[in-house]
């Protein structure tokens, strides 16, 4: 009986030892998990997703503009025009249109000659310049004689007579501020996404909307109104050439942040967080809807704040940056 006792005992002590070991061995592995961190994809996936970039990167910088490889190599320094606040370079990437002192003028890459396109002064707040998908005309935001607000207008390059395509003054009133500023345009060309301000005389109080305007009927459709949203202030709406999606920005507790919305649900989720201080700009959609190129706003060495390009996928993640170069990805062609 003693000896039947004793053996029952043993077996007792080695289930509750092998017991313990095992749940040691489960602990260990738990923490070892939690130390390793998640491989890096980074690397490969710019790999990969730069062989769907063809053609240049169209940066800008306060001295100048460049034609960039992915590789971040400058193939091209075209000379800032002085007062120059506003460029987009063509589709095929052969051209480049800046407006100055109320004149746009056409900049041929291969000749590197400048042409004036418009006779007639126009004026405009020469803050952004959408190219048509054929090559044909410009889209801006306009300051047209008889009214005392920014509309959007069109500039036919060939003629460089320019017509106006909203009615933004209809909202004008004598203690209402309105304005609009084009985003972008669908890659069909059917659809002009812009900002809609409204606001207070001397810039006081200004809301900001997203706008679409139907191009061949001419029908305005709100899209995204500020109120009742975490955030104030959107502005530069970019269609995904997919055109499922709209990337804008807009300042969240006073940093600038980059948002995705979905254009049929009306659904929104902001990409980038405020590790960021000096925010993030967004610039352009990347290929296949994957990102987006934008810039990162840090200090340098002497510390001063410049913009670092950057590419972003869309959870937010860093994916490259072009750490010599100081300046913003205003878009690029393929």
């Amino acid at each position: 009986m003693m000896k039947k006792t004793t053996i029952i005992l043993l077996l007792s002590i080695l289930v509750i030892f092998g017991w313990t070991l095992m749940k040691m061995s489960v602990e260990d592995q738990g923490s070892s998990t939690e130390q390793i961190q998640p491989p890096q994809a980074t690397l490969p996936f710019w790999q990969e997703l730069k062989s769907e970039i063809s053609g240049y990167l169209f940066l800008s910088s306060d001295q100048a503009y460049f034609l960039l490889d992915v590789a971040g190599n400058i193939s091209l320094e075209i000379p800032l025009v002085p007062g120059t606040t506003a460029a987009v370079i063509s589709p095929d990437g052969r051209q480049v249109i800046y407006w100055e002192g109320g004149f746009f003028y056409l900049f041929d890459l291969e000749t590197m000659s400048v042409a004036q396109v418009n006779q007639d002064l126009v004026g405009s707040w020469g803050d952004k310049l959408v190219w048509s998908p054929d090559g044909t005309e410009i889209y801006f935001s306009c300051l047209p004689s008889d009214r005392m607000n920014a509309e959007i207008c069109g500039l036919e390059i060939n003629t460089g007579d320019y017509d106006v395509l909203t009615n933004i003054r209809a909202f004008a009133g004598k203690d209402v501020f309105v304005d609009a500023s084009p985003g972008s345009l669908s890659y069909d060309g059917g659809t002009l996404f812009y900002i809609f301000s409204v606001g207070l005389p001397g810039g006081r109080d200004v809301s900001n909307s997203i706008h679409l305007l139907n191009m061949e009927t001419g029908h305005v459709q709100v899209l995204l109104e500020e109120k009742d949203h975490a955030f104030v202030n959107p502005y530069q709406p970019l269609i995904a050439p997919d055109g499922r999606s709209l990337l804008f920005q807009a300042l969240v507790e006073g940093v600038r942040e980059v948002i995705l919305l979905d254009i049929a649900s009306g659904e929104y989720r902001q990409i980038t967080t405020a590790a960021n201080e000096y925010g993030i700009s967004l610039s352009a959609w990347g290929p296949q809807s994957l990102g987006f190129f934008g810039a990162v706003g840090r200090l340098d060495k002497n510390g001063q704040l410049i913009s670092v390009p950057t590419f972003f996928n869309l959870d937010g993640t860093i994916l490259h940056q072009f750490e010599e170069l100081d300046g913003w990805i205003v878009g690029w062609y393929r």
